[in-house]
């Protein structure tokens, strides 16, 4: 049917132009839209209302339409005879209780966020559950509109009627940015609800999404917290058949994650004692060795060959320890600066939510040194120091230089072995039992071959892959990191007990599909940075990376 240009005078007429536009707003038809707001110019926009959920045509515009069709509504409204009750039109609720705001704030429309917020949007309203604009962001992963309302005032551990949330609904809709980001401004992430009495990490093991387990695992989340059944996550993995899930919670530190040789699902943090460790044992065997072998079976040339490179070790070892891998860091860290950042990118996920930094292609977050790294290789829990562009090359002639010292080691304590000669006289002066001095030789020898032995094992395996890695132009990470494995992929199972157990929960309306964005690749980037000629790689790998300002900072 055509409008004509006249007012309505019958409910038909209404229910026809109301039918009208919302069709039009709906499906995003501007040139439609136009027209009608041309042909009837007295429209109250308060009146026409969606009968079923109550909402009017920005609640429509503001989860299905362009930021056009918003200002054009809005616009419309301020040259109608009713422009004083704009404030009123905006802030109008659905029947859920759910304000234009709410909406906008879901489907991450920043620029419609800010231009009705100027218009006189109350960013502070809850819906009749409780929830406010902070929660419905957090449910879309709307980093953006998060960061805006964060600014504005609104909290980000703001409960709802039910004690939820943002992180609560965050872990529940697989938000995974969204929960990093909470986690970065230090929501609480081991807060209960009021009916469930269940925390952020049930609902994310409800809700099968394994990043977001690990990440709420890693910032410190209690797994022996229990919900209003008595139940753990764990339990509710179990129940739920999370089978993964499971085995994260249930997996307790043992020697490879003590050894920090894989990432233990707990709060991660710098450990000195691997460090300590490695020390002692080094230093015990180079003393013994150089005390109680070396002297008795090398040449004057040998001993100083050995000397020189344990020299250039140490060098090596302090380099890789204490030089700086090129960690990205911005001064001045604030909410208003992280708002610049999500304006300039179009996926959050490349911006570092705890350093505030958009991140360099090739460069990573450590939870362990809790920085960025520029071109970042691994955590290297030997030298309680992550390995990167700028220490690299200390790193990587570490290695080297101690699998020859190593190798060095062997040699002397196997001639020594099968010499016949006896100990040398002047330790007499010290022990005067000859055989007493004759065991210690023979214990202290058969310990440092022994460690030496297991050194020489671990370091050319290290050996190996660094070298593979040198001559390749790859860190560790790019190598290793992103190995995309069928076990992690999120289980979007949700039974019809599930579908029961939150019927009732308070939600944006199911017309809006939730998007679970993914962890950033490792990969960003690295595929444009692969040479060809080995000796190119291992140059840029040593020298030119941490020079290149495709790797830097942008400011």
């Amino acid at each position: 049917m055509q409008l004509r240009s006249e007012s309505y005078e019958d409910s038909e007429s209404f229910d026809q132009i109301q039918y009208e536009l919302f069709n039009a707003v709906a499906n995003n038809e501007l040139r439609r839209l136009k027209q009608i707001f041309k042909d009837f110019t007295c429209l109250n926009l308060i009146e026409i209302a969606n009968n079923q959920k109550m909402e009017n045509l920005l609640h429509v515009a503001c989860q299905h339409s362009s930021m056009t069709v918003i200002e054009m509504i809005v616009e419309y409204f301020e040259k109608s005879p009713h422009s004083q009750m704009l404030k009123h039109f905006i802030n109008m609720r659905n029947y859920e209780g759910y304000t234009c705001i709410h909406l906008a704030s879901y489907t991450g429309k920043l620029q419609a966020v800010e231009y009705l917020h100027g218009k006189g949007a109350n960013l502070h309203l809850s819906n009749v559950a409780g929830l406010t604009a902070m929660h419905t962001a957090a449910q879309g992963d709307s980093i953006n509109v998060m960061c805006y309302l964060k600014i504005n005032g609104l909290s980000i551990d703001e409960k709802d009627q039910n004690g939820r949330t943002p992180i609560h609904w965050a872990a529940f809709q697989s938000a995974t940015n969204a929960v990093s980001f909470l986690l970065a401004w230090g929501a609480e992430f081991n807060i209960q609800d009021y009916d469930n009495m269940m925390t952020p990490l049930h609902y994310a093991v409800i809700d099968g999404c394994i990043q977001i387990v690990r990440k709420l695992l890693h910032a410190g989340a209690d797994k022996n917290i229990k919900d209003f059944e008595n139940l753990t996550a764990y339990d509710h993995a179990i129940q739920k058949k999370r089978e993964i899930i499971g085995q994260i919670l249930s997996s307790k530190p043992g020697l490879a994650e003590t050894c920090n040789l894989q990432i233990p699902f707990e709060k991660l943090r710098r450990k000195k004692r691997l460090l300590v460790l490695f020390l002692s044992l080094y230093i015990s065997t180079f003393v013994g060795s150089l005390l109680f072998v070396i002297p008795y079976v090398a040449s004057v040339e040998l001993f100083c060959a050995f000397i020189t490179i344990s020299v250039i070790t140490i060098l090596l070892f302090f380099g890789a320890w204490l030089g700086n891998p090129g960690y990205l860091e911005h001064k001045g860290k604030c909410d208003e600066h992280l708002f610049s950042l999500l304006k300039q990118v179009s996926d959050p996920s490349q911006i570092c939510a705890k350093c505030q930094i958009i991140q360099p292609k090739r460069s990573k977050h450590c939870d362990i040194c809790n920085k960025c790294v520029k071109v970042y290789d691994h955590h290297c829990p030997w030298i309680n120091n992550c390995v990167g562009s700028n220490n690299y090359k200390y790193f990587y002639l570490f290695v080297l230089s101690i699998f020859i010292q190593l190798i060095f080691q062997l040699i002397f304590h196997g001639i020594y072995f099968s010499s016949t000669e006896p100990v040398e006289q002047y330790f007499l002066t010290i022990i005067e039992d000859r055989q007493a001095l004759e065991i210690l030789h023979l214990i202290t020898s058969i310990y440092c071959t022994a460690m030496c032995s297991i050194f020489l094992i671990c370091v050319g395996i290290l050996l190996c892959v660094q070298t593979s890695n040198l001559l390749s132009g790859i860190t560790t990470s790019e190598k290793y990191g992103y190995k995309p494995k069928k076990t992690y992929q999120k289980q979007i199972e949700i039974n019809s007990e599930e579908e029961r157990f939150y019927a009732n929960s308070s939600s944006i309306t199911d017309s809006i599909s939730t998007t679970v964005d993914h962890e950033q690749s490792l990969l960003q980037g690295y595929s444009d940075n692969q040479k060809e000629g080995v000796f190119t790689n291992m140059v840029d790998m040593c020298f030119r990376n941490n020079k290149n300002p495709s790797y830097d900072l942008q400011i």
